[in-house]
């Protein structure tokens, strides 16, 4: 039996993926080609509404913060102040350049990436407690004070980026630069 294109055996082998926001459901009209699966209500929607309100962009199901001199994308308001990354939408925060962004929130996202490249890229606060979160710094004072939780956290962060006592890593599975972190 086919339904919507798919075969039964396809259809049982996505069981569970339609809602899945990490699943990328191929266009059967273009091969090699992948768009977000646009089910009503799905990842697409949520990053639409949470996102554009945070002052990010959807980049597909992720919001996106590209702040600073050599980022691509815009220079906002939103990368002046602080940038807080919408709750249940996988974040994307990326700063170039000096002074790029002030404050970086990014509690409660389904995953956070956030890269401050540059001298003090991100002048104050990365503060960070999502699923899955990644945190990359690097240049002079690069990152000020970076605090993680939540059930896993890897921070890359040398000198002169940071200190390693300027971080403090509490999450459940936690590295700084590839090393078991504090919570301290």
């Amino acid at each position: 039996m086919r339904r919507f294109g798919l075969t039964v055996a396809m259809l049982v082998s996505l069981d569970g993926c339609l809602d899945d926001p990490t699943f990328i459901q191929a266009d059967a009209g273009e091969a090699g080609t992948s768009s977000t699966s646009s089910t009503s209500g799905g990842p697409a929607a949520a990053c639409g509404g949470a996102c554009g309100a945070a002052g990010g962009t959807c980049e597909g199901a992720t919001c996106a913060f590209r702040c600073g001199s050599g980022a691509r994308g815009r220079l906002g308001e939103a990368c002046k102040e602080e940038v807080r990354c919408p709750e249940g939408v996988s974040c994307v925060v990326t700063c170039e350049g000096k002074d790029a962004c002030k404050r970086i929130t990014c509690t409660g996202a389904a995953r956070c990436d956030v890269s401050c490249n540059g001298e003090s890229a991100c002048a104050d606060d990365v503060v960070a407690s999502s699923a899955n979160t990644a945190i990359a710094c690097s240049g002079k004072d690069a990152c000020k004070k970076v605090r993680c939780s939540g059930p896993s956290c890897a921070v890359t962060c040398q000198p002169p980026a940071c200190e390693t006592k300027d971080v403090r890593c509490c999450a459940e599975s936690c590295t700084v630069n590839g090393v078991k972190g504090e919570c301290k």
